[in-house]
């Protein structure tokens, strides 16, 4: 069997391998014999990124496009600069609020209690009533914490201009919860009920003029107020909260508990005309009135 003059092919062949790829490394052409012309072609094949850049707005020819393209580019930059606020806004639309994603405990206050800095330590920084001081409903105060060891809860003193919490004693009180929670936002001018987690209510509400903005902070339920005949300035009904307006408009006679309420001017609702109140509409206030009552965690939102 004959291999020498295969093997001599293989050798040559290779041989020119070399020298070709030898060529193209130096640039220097090839000997003619050795190289093959290329297929014609409309050109090179543009990259992913050249695509890309071809089809920016300066580079399109066509009449129209250009403006097209640079229009669509400002529409994303617009909505690149959108402020967080508006995103927040959204969010807060399908978020569950930290406060209402859990049961909220309230405690049965049957006897006034000293609000301290610590669990029993530190100065008295206010008292948690047993009863309304403004109409002498019985007190049922929402508990935002309580101590590993179930014998302290932290509470915000109620009626207070500048909002400060601590820590009261819940020896010998009745606890239960509430599955219910009010969460107004001044932004967006809107007040949203939780229960079991569930957003039950989304209304609009009428907040706080600038001159007697509405106050921000951690409140609850203090007194339940049917209103009867129904008025212009409370609707049919009132929730009295612990809050109150340390800016009460120059002549104002209606006293400075802050509240939820109706009113008899549909038109106000969504604006910023009221001495600091939540107005809503009768309808809203109807749905109100079947889950609020005294301990009813209230959080306004700015």
């Amino acid at each position: 069997m004959e291999t020498r003059p295969t093997t001599q092919v293989l050798l040559t062949g290779l041989v020119l391998v070399l020298i070709a790829v030898a060529g193209t490394w130096m640039g220097v052409a090839a000997p003619a014999h050795m190289t093959r012309a290329p297929a014609a072609s409309p050109g090179p094949v543009p990259s992913d990124q050249q695509a890309r850049s071809s089809q920016l707005p300066n580079d399109d020819p066509r009449p129209g496009r250009a403006e097209a393209a640079a229009g669509a580019l400002a529409v994303t930059a617009d909505e690149a600069r959108r402020p967080a606020a508006e995103s927040a806004r959204r969010a807060s639309r399908t978020l569950v609020p930290a406060v209402a994603q859990h049961s909220q405990l309230v405690a049965r206050v049957d006897r006034p209690l000293e609000i301290r800095t610590g669990r029993g330590t530190g100065p008295v920084i206010g008292v948690m009533p047993a009863a309304s001081v403004y109409l002498g409903a019985p007190m049922s105060a929402w508990i935002e914490h309580r101590s590993a060891d179930g014998r302290w809860g932290y509470v915000h003193v109620p009626w207070r201009a500048r909002q400060r919490g601590g820590w009261v004693s819940l020896s010998g009180l009745t606890i239960t919860s509430s599955q219910v929670v009010v969460v107004a936002s001044r932004a967006e001018r809107r007040v949203r009920v939780f229960r079991h987690g569930q957003r039950v209510i989304d209304a609009p509400a009428t907040i706080g003029a600038p001159s007697s903005p509405t106050p921000v902070g951690s409140f609850f339920v203090t007194d339940l107020v049917p209103v009867s005949p129904p008025s212009r300035s409370y609707g049919s009904f009132a929730f009295g909260i612990s809050a109150i307006q340390p800016h009460t408009p120059a002549g104002w006679t209606g006293g400075n508990q802050m509240a939820i309420h109706g009113t008899g001017d549909p038109s106000s609702i969504g604006r910023a005309v009221s001495a600091g109140c939540l107005r809503v509409s009768e309808s809203t206030l109807a749905r109100l009135r079947a889950m609020l009552v005294p301990g009813t965690p209230v959080v306004i939102e700015p």
